[in-house]
C-alpha cells in the first residue's frame, strides 16, 4: 500500500508539472489574445465601456497569473481557482449582453466568438479542481447560461435564435460530460498504473532492505547470461554475508538482526554502480551482479563494501563480513557461476571471516 501511495504521489507531481507547462501556454497566450482581439474590433467597429472594462480586468488577471508563474509558483494553485471563477464570470456578463443585444436585434459579433471560446471554461475548470468539483462548476456555469437563455427564448421566440440556442446548450452538455468522461479514464489511468506498479514491487522488492529479491535477480541473471555471453562481455557476481549474523540473532533478538540487514543493504546500496544488481539472496546473503567487470574489478568493489562494514558499527554493533567473488567463464551457466562464487565464500568464512575470495 505504501508504494502504491507512492507511485500515486508520483503521479500527482507530474500531473502538476504538466499543469504548469501548460498554465506557460495559456497565461501569456491569453492576455495577446484578449488585447488583440480587442484591438482589431476597435479598428472596423466600436466597442462600448463594459467590454474595454472586462476584457481590460482579464487582460490584468491573465498578466498577474503570468507573472506568478515567472516569480513564485507556490500561489499558481490557489491563483488558478480565482482565475477560473473570473473567466466564468466574463462569459456570463458577455452571454446576458449577447441577449440584450438579441432582444432589440442588434447585431453583436459574440453570436460567432462565444460558441468558439466557452470550452475553455469547461477545460479550465478540470485544471482548477477535482474530478468531482471541475463537474459541479460546470453545471453550475451552465445553468447560469441555460436558465436566462430559456427564459430569453419565453419572451422573445424566433426559430433563428431557437436554434442557436439549442446548439449552444446542447454542444456545452457533450463538452462538459465529454471531458468528465477523459478526466474519469485518466483517473482510472493513474489508479492502474499505480496498481501495477504496486504489485510489480512486491513481486520484485524485499520489503525488509528494500533491495531487488532472490526472484527479480534469478531473472536478471538468465537475461543478462543470454544478453552479455552472447557478445563475450564480462560479467562478475558477488556473494556476501555478516559474519556470525546467527549469533546476533540468538543475543540481541530478530529485531536487532533485521535492523543488521537494513543497514548493511544501505552499504550495498551505496556501493553499488548503476549498471550493478544488488538485492537479497537470501536469509543474511547478499548477492551483487557487476556487468562488465572482470573478477579484480569485482574484488575491489567487494574489498570498499568489507571496508566500510568492518569501519561503521552497524545497529551499533561492530560487525564483519565475508565476501565470495565469481567471473563467468566458458561454459559456466548461471547456476555454476553462483556455485563458484557461494565456495569462494566458504573458504573467505573457513580461513578468517572478514574476507574477499575470488573463485
Amino acid at each position: 500500500m505504501l508504494n502504491e501511495l507512492n507511485q500515486h504521489d508520483d503521479d500527482l507531481l507530474k500531473i502538476k508539472h504538466l499543469k504548469l507547462k501548460i498554465y506557460r501556454v495559456i497565461a501569456p497566450a491569453g492576455v495577446v489574445s484578449v488585447l488583440g482581439i480587442t484591438f482589431l474590433e476597435a479598428s472596423y467597429h466600436s466597442i462600448t465601456w463594459f467590454d474595454y472594462l472586462i476584457r481590460g480586468i482579464i487582460s490584468l488577471v491573465y498578466l498577474t497569473f503570468t507573472i506568478i508563474l515567472l516569480v513564485n509558483k507556490k500561489y499558481v494553485f490557489w491563483f488558478e481557482k480565482s482565475i477560473f471563477f473570473i473567466v466564468a464570470l466574463f462569459f456570463v456578463a458577455q452571454f446576458y449582453k449577447m441577449l440584450v443585444s438579441l432582444a432589440f436585434s442588434q447585431p453583436t459579433e459574440a453570436l460567432y466568438t462565444f460558441p468558439v471560446w466557452m470550452p475553455m471554461v469547461y477545460f479550465m475548470a478540470h485544471l482548477s479542481f477535482d474530478l468531482q468539483r471541475a463537474l459541479k462548476a460546470n453545471l453550475v456555469f451552465y445553468g447560469l447560461l441555460f436558465l436566462p437563455g430559456m427564459l430569453f427564448l419565453l419572451g422573445n421566440w424566433q426559430a433563428q435564435h431557437a436554434a442557436y440556442l439549442d446548439n449552444l446548450f446542447v454542444s456545452s452538455l457533450i463538452y462538459i460530460f465529454s471531458i468528465y468522461a477523459a478526466g474519469q479514464l485518466l483517473v482510472m489511468f493513474v489508479q492502474a498504473r499505480a496498481t501495477a506498479s504496486a504489485m510489480h514491487k512486491m513481486a520484485n522488492l524485499d520489503f525488509l532492505t528494500g533491495l531487488s529479491n532472490r526472484r527479480f535477480l534469478d531473472v536478471t541473471l538468465d537475461e543478462l547470461f543470454q544478453n552479455f555471453v552472447s557478445t563475450d562481455r564480462p560479467i562478475s557476481v558477488i556473494i556476501f554475508d555478516v559474519d556470525h549474523f546467527k549469533q546476533i540473532n540468538d543475543r540481541y533478538g530478530h529485531l536487532m538482526g533485521d535492523q543488521v540487514l537494513s543497514e548493511m543493504a544501505a552499504i550495498v546500496r551505496k556501493q553499488a554502480r548503476a549498471a550493478d544488481y544488488v538485492g537479497r539472496w537470501g536469509g543474511d546473503e547478499f548477492l551483487l551482479v557487476a556487468t562488465d567487470t572482470r573478477s579484480d574489478q569485482a574484488c575491489l568493489i567487494a574489498e570498499r563494501m568489507r571496508r566500510m562494514v568492518a569501519e561503521k558499527p552497524l545497529a551499533g554493533l561492530s560487525l564483519t563480513a565475508s565476501f565470495g567473488v565469481a567471473e563467468w567463464m566458458a561454459g559456466d551457466s548461471p547456476e555454476s557461476l553462483l556455485g563458484r562464487a557461494d565456495a569462494a565464500l566458504y573458504r573467505a568464512k573457513q580461513t578468517a571471516r572478514n574476507q574477499v575470495a575470488a573463485g
